[in-house]
């Protein structure tokens, strides 16, 4: 059985909303003040990078890509310290960015309604902008992309899911009223050699579907959450079990089975909502309104937390023992 054990709670001056864990276990978590706060195994740093609120982070090896509302995208080189490169691609507020699985492209939406495709295996270059066509689409929520490169998701608080072939600018198919209320986030995976969509919505919902061809089938709706879902990430766990993580108004996170639907786990994580969720192996990090960012190991046993940084500890978070853990 499934469960979460605390293994660090940071504290923050403001809201935190965004967060990501990179391969070598650093995190980070992009706050409303437009700072960014990044968690080393032996110290913590402040990154004033941006004017305005973080609103999306994601890794790519060792550099952390942050996108603000200040229009601006930020690759942040983590072993040198410095800013690798400022990106002004967009007009409007960055709103949600994701890199492929190959990290050779970087996705970014704007409230400026356009997606942009960066190449960032090099200087950083936009290969194309991508369009959305509805005039009342409403603010972009999430961006995602297929393990092949050839298909982008967009989902908007309109309720609509977007797809993309990404040598098109215009949408191949839109899905309208996917969740009443408006879709708040998305996450792409493959599964069975098909790409398997999840959405959460404001309808406190949980929804996965197959996307085929740039067609668009319902497979799973799953409830268990009090609240808006805000954010979701799915995971293959031990390398053997696919599950479903998702965030939610109600302060909880539920662990999902994706085979079943079935709910494996249910946490109160933080004491108001929480807004991005983030996942390495068996590490999960949450960020929230209540101004904290939390690493969660996924496992069976009692809450731990870590009361100071340990001391002459490995550089990566996985390979922390329990003698540099201090519980209470």
């Amino acid at each position: 059985m499934l469960s979460l054990s605390l293994l660090r709670s940071e504290k923050s001056d403001k809201q935190v909303y965004s967060c990501a864990i990179s391969g070598n276990g650093l995190i980070a978590g992009g706050n409303s003040d437009g700072t960014t706060t990044l968690v080393r195994t032996d110290r913590v740093q402040s990154l004033s990078n941006h004017k305005y609120p973080v609103s999306a982070l994601c890794f790519k090896d060792t550099d952390l890509i942050s996108a603000s509302t200040d229009h601006n995208i930020v690759i942040y080189d983590t072993v040198a310290d410095k800013v690798k490169e400022k990106l002004i691609i967009h007009k409007g507020p960055v709103r949600c960015i994701c890199v492929s699985e190959d990290g050779s492209l970087l996705i970014s939406g704007s409230s400026d309604q356009t997606i942009a495709i960066t190449n960032i295996l090099s200087t950083p270059d936009v290969e194309r902008y991508l369009r959305i066509t509805e005039s009342d689409s409403g603010m972009l929520s999430g961006v995602c992309i297929s393990t092949d490169n050839s298909l982008i998701v967009v989902t908007a608080t309109s309720g609509t899911i977007f797809l993309y072939d990404t040598t098109s600018p215009k949408p191949v198919q839109c899905h309208y009223d996917a969740h009443q209320m408006g879709v708040n986030g998305c996450d792409l995976t493959t599964r069975d050699e098909r790409n398997l969509l999840c959405t959460v919505g404001a309808d406190y919902l949980v929804k996965l579907w197959h996307v085929d061809d740039y067609n668009l089938t319902a497979d799973k709706v799953l409830s268990g959450h009090t609240g808006q879902v805000l954010c979701c990430k799915f995971h293959l766990l031990n390398n053997t079990e696919h599950v479903l993580f998702t965030g939610s108004y109600d302060k909880t996170v539920i662990i999902w089975s994706v085979e079943s639907g079935d709910k494996l786990h249910q946490s109160i994580c933080h004491s108001s909502f929480i807004y991005s969720i983030s996942v390495y192996e068996d590490k999960l990090v949450t960020c929230s309104s209540d101004k904290t960012v939390k690493v969660w190991n996924v496992c069976c046993g009692r809450v731990k937390t870590i009361n100071v940084l340990p001391t002459s500890s490995p550089e990566i978070l996985s390979d922390w023992t329990s003698k540099q853990i201090s519980t209470n």
